[in-house]
């Protein structure tokens, strides 16, 4: 590719490759026009359902076909995320913005993959960049700040703190009468029926006393015999 001509035009040095630089310039530059043939492998704008793992994997096999099978797949993929770095760290040179007056940096030629590569411009996000000590957001960002006007004008039409507080004060018995209301109109519980009392036997009253006056043994024998003939006594009645 020609040089670039012009003091206001900004070159960058390629590596130069000292043997067989013909033949890896061809193999990258095959590489790049594969890839943007296949936006899945490249465009994180895509949904994800189109650039998935398995599509990638696909798209892959047919870039290490589209090579006859000369590289591996791992030699292509690293060789492509190299060229990708490389594209974004020159881009990020290229377009920086050198103000009137500084001083002159040393003019170097443009990597000589960048004009191939310029389909990654729209895919990739801008980064903030930093201009005479003052940070400059990208077009992205400043859309997601609200400017100082806006603000301003913002504060200007507030109500009084006053006003507010009253209108807070308001809602909020508001809605505690709300929720008094809720509760009253909530059917109370229905009072149980109290249970009859159950009359008990003075003979059985009687018995109980006379167990309480004796020693835990004879007691337990005693009630072990009264059960046994009260049980027998009254089979014919269960």
């Amino acid at each position: 590719m020609p040089d670039n001509e012009g003091d206001s035009q900004i070159d960058f040095e390629s590596e130069v490759v000292p043997e067989q630089s013909d033949v890896v310039y061809e193999v990258e530059e095959l590489l790049a026009t594969f890839v943007q043939q296949r936006p899945p492998l490249w465009d994180s704008r895509l949904p994800l359902s189109r650039r998935s793992k398995t599509v990638r994997d696909g798209l892959w096999l047919e870039i290490f076909k589209e090579f006859s099978e000369q590289f591996s797949i791992e030699f292509l993929q690293r060789k492509w995320r190299n060229m990708r770095d490389t594209f974004i760290k020159v881009k990020g040179e290229v377009e920086s913005y050198i103000p009137s007056g500084s001083a002159t940096k040393k003019r170097k030629k443009v990597w000589k993959y960048y004009e191939i590569m310029c389909f990654l411009k729209d895919s990739i996000i801008p980064r903030k960049t930093s201009y005479s000590g003052f940070e400059v957001l990208s077009p992205t960002a400043l859309k997601n700040c609200s400017s100082p006007s806006t603000s301003v004008e913002k504060t200007g039409n507030s109500e009084p703190a006053a006003e507010s507080d009253r209108r807070k004060a308001t809602g909020k018995k508001n809605v505690d009468q709300a929720i008094l209301s809720m509760i009253d109109s909530i059917p109370a519980n229905k009072p149980c029926p109290a249970q009859p009392l159950q009359t008990v036997n003075p003979i059985c009253l009687r018995i109980s006393d006379l167990l309480d006056k004796m020693s835990q043994r004879e007691k337990t024998l005693l009630e072990i015999k009264l059960l046994s003939q009260a049980y027998e006594g009254s089979k014919e009645f269960l």
